[in-house]
């Protein structure tokens, strides 16, 4: 059989290693670029992915390859039998780790990846988020904290900024989602009455006018976050295309029908 030469088998030993490098960045690039962005589920899920493949690959394989004298991957990489070559990978080994340990000491990293999971800033953010979702949920209806829920989902994959307001009132629970310039604001708003259902409208107000408010319809189904994520999605693309002028109404959808 054919014989490899040195630096031949240390290209093959890092076959695996450069496929999970391309696999993690193409990940990232789907987080970070796609446009709109994907919901922030898929994003964390992403994000997830790389870390975990990211970490196997550069830090849990190499040292499991050190201590157990297996002569595996990366002992073949870092023999130096090709000095330049082993050279090469330790300084991308290095720059790697490097900025993914830049990414977990930066703020603004975190508030990033934040926005497009929806979730607290900062990769350690998992259990603290829980507990203090926990301790906000104490004071809230279910109605309303399904609410919040659907309306963080929906942010966090729109591509403008979104504010959202909830308010529960004597007869259920209301959200509104706002977003757009000074000189345009869209809102969606989705009101859940004691009786049941959700109940949406869209409302466009131009600078220095009385917003202008038409209903989108209804949604007889029981009120689940996943259900009212899709709606909303749907909702605020459909007042994302209006346009403030008189025949705003003929431009209204029936959102139980946008399934």
């Amino acid at each position: 059989p054919r014989q490899f030469n040195d630096a031949q088998q240390i290209v093959i030993a890092a076959a695996g290693t450069v496929v999970n490098l391309l696999l993690a960045a193409l990940a990232l690039a789907l987080v970070f670029l796609k446009r709109p962005p994907f919901r922030a589920a898929i994003n964390e899920l992403l994000i997830q992915f790389t870390w975990i493949s990211l970490l196997n690959a550069l830090v849990v394989y190499p040292v499991l390859d050190l201590i157990s004298g297996i002569n595996g991957d990366w002992t073949q990489m870092y023999s130096f039998s090709v000095p330049s070559l082993s050279l090469a990978i330790l300084v991308i080994h290095v720059v790697i780790l490097g900025t993914l340990l830049w990414a977990w000491r930066s703020a603004s990293m975190r508030a990033r990846v934040a926005r497009l999971t929806g979730g607290a800033p900062g990769f350690r953010r998992m259990g603290t988020a829980r507990r203090a979702t926990g301790a906000r949920d104490a004071g809230t209806s279910p109605a309303e904290q399904t609410l919040r829920d659907a309306a963080t989902r929906v942010a966090s994959g729109w591509p403008a900024p979104v504010e959202a307001a909830v308010q529960n009132g004597r007869h259920g629970a209301a959200l509104v989602l706002s977003w757009g310039d000074g000189a345009l604001r869209r809102s969606v708003i989705a009101a859940a009455p004691e009786n049941g259902g959700i109940e949406f409208s869209g409302a466009l107000r131009p600078d220095g006018l009385a917003p202008e408010q038409r209903p989108l319809g209804r949604d007889p189904g029981a009120l689940d976050a996943d259900r009212l994520t899709m709606m909303l999605r749907l909702a605020m693309e459909t007042v994302e295309g209006w346009t403030p002028s008189a025949d705003v109404g003929s431009r209204t959808t029936d959102v139980g029908r946008l399934e």
